[in-house]
């Protein structure tokens, strides 16, 4: 896989642990001594966030520092018997301020499919990873300390992946009272993963406020051609 594709796949799997939800219409509320995360589905409601990866790659041609943005939205197109489609579409990817070479990075876009629960049942078009996005919280009210997993993702050249979260409490951010995750995740395969991070919730509507990731990967390159060591800071922040 292209050293820049890498940074791109890896950047829409931390979209999952940074929080990139269904759009919804949320409301969390105190119950059973911790709060319950709720969703609603709206058709029209539409969800936009940049992020921006510092990356640092070593042991690949063309690697050192680099910063890659994109914008992704997801519209909600319309809601059937409690099931909602979702257009997801993303940018084309910058780095360095220009478009990535030969490329790579290229936007793209998916229709998803989410049930009432916010939980993902389907989907079509782009790839695998622009179908994987989003954040699940438990059907049940969730306690402060509590953890929680958010299902597997998986990619070609990555195996099964479970996003870990822990609830840590609440804030206030620049007036807003938000619910704080820690995250972290692991992926092992023709590459290895490990990320660490945290994620801001709006209490209010129940969509991601802003997150932070760090991850770290290692692979082994084709043809003996040694290992490329790599480690990206991926800021989320919601428009």
């Amino acid at each position: 896989m292209n050293g820049f594709v890498k940074i791109g796949a890896v950047v829409g799997i931390l979209l999952c642990g940074s929080g990139m939800v269904s759009p919804v219409e949320a409301q969390v509320t105190p119950s059973g001594g911790g709060y319950l995360f709720r969703q609603k589905y709206s058709k029209g409601m539409k969800l936009v966030y940049d992020f921006t990866v510092n990356a640092e790659v070593v042991g690949m041609p063309g690697g050192g520092k680099n910063v890659v943005k994109a914008t992704l939205t997801q519209e909600v197109l319309d809601v059937k018997n409690k099931v909602s489609s979702v257009n997801v579409t993303s940018s084309a990817m910058t780095m360095n301020g220009k478009p990535m070479p030969g490329g790579a990075g290229a936007g793209n876009s998916a229709i998803v499919k989410y049930d009432a629960n916010g939980k993902l049942i389907g989907g079509k078009g782009g790839d695998d990873l622009s179908a994987s996005m989003g954040f699940t919280p438990p059907n049940r009210p969730l306690k402060i300390g509590e953890t929680f997993s958010s299902g597997k993702n998986s990619t070609p050249n990555l195996t099964a992946m479970t996003i870990n979260y822990k609830f840590l409490g609440l804030k206030t951010v620049n007036g807003q009272q938000v619910a704080q995750f820690a995250v972290n995740s692991s992926m092992s395969g023709q590459a290895n993963m490990t990320s660490v991070g945290t994620l801001l919730i709006n209490m209010k509507d129940g969509f991601p406020v802003r997150s932070t990731i760090t991850m770290n990967m290692s692979a082994s390159m084709k043809q003996g051609a040694g290992k490329m060591q790599m480690k990206n800071v991926t800021t989320l922040v919601r428009r």
